[in-house]
């Protein structure tokens, strides 16, 4: 019963992992607003926020595992989604067809976030692919 007013479109970062975990972001969305009874939106919700969590974790990993400079700033911003995610999820309980939250937190997610903060990770990590320091790593 969920309709997305806006088109969904995720930002590819060219990185093929982060790329890759953010197509099932996606794909989980998608399901979320097609569900058409309460206990399948609930389903795909729980869905997204696990699939949400562990692409952060992925995320924090691969920023420690290459020194990532705005690491801070980008694990901040990713704790102020899952704070966010937590309240949509805690409404979706309440009132399961209001989809204001939800609508919000994937604008957020999708094009604040992996727009600004995962496509500035995913150059930093080509840039870092193409210098001659980490080809003698």
């Amino acid at each position: 019963m969920f309709m997305s007013a806006q088109p969904l479109f995720i930002f590819p970062t060219g990185d093929s992992q982060v790329d890759a975990q953010h197509d099932e972001l996606d794909t989980c969305i998608e399901r979320l607003f097609a569900a058409k009874t309460v206990m399948t939106s609930t389903l795909c919700a729980m869905s997204l926020y696990q699939r949400v969590r562990e692409h952060f974790f992925c995320e924090a990993k691969l920023m420690r595992k290459h020194s990532y400079p705005a690491i801070e700033a980008h694990l901040y911003h990713h704790e102020e989604l899952i704070s966010q995610l937590n309240a949509v999820a805690r409404n979706m309980a309440i009132e399961p067809w209001n989809k204001a939250g939800l609508e919000l937190f994937i604008a957020e997610l999708t094009h604040d976030h992996i727009g600004t903060h995962d496509k500035q990770l995913a150059v930093f990590l080509s840039q870092e692919a193409a210098s001659p320091q980490s080809k003698s790593k």
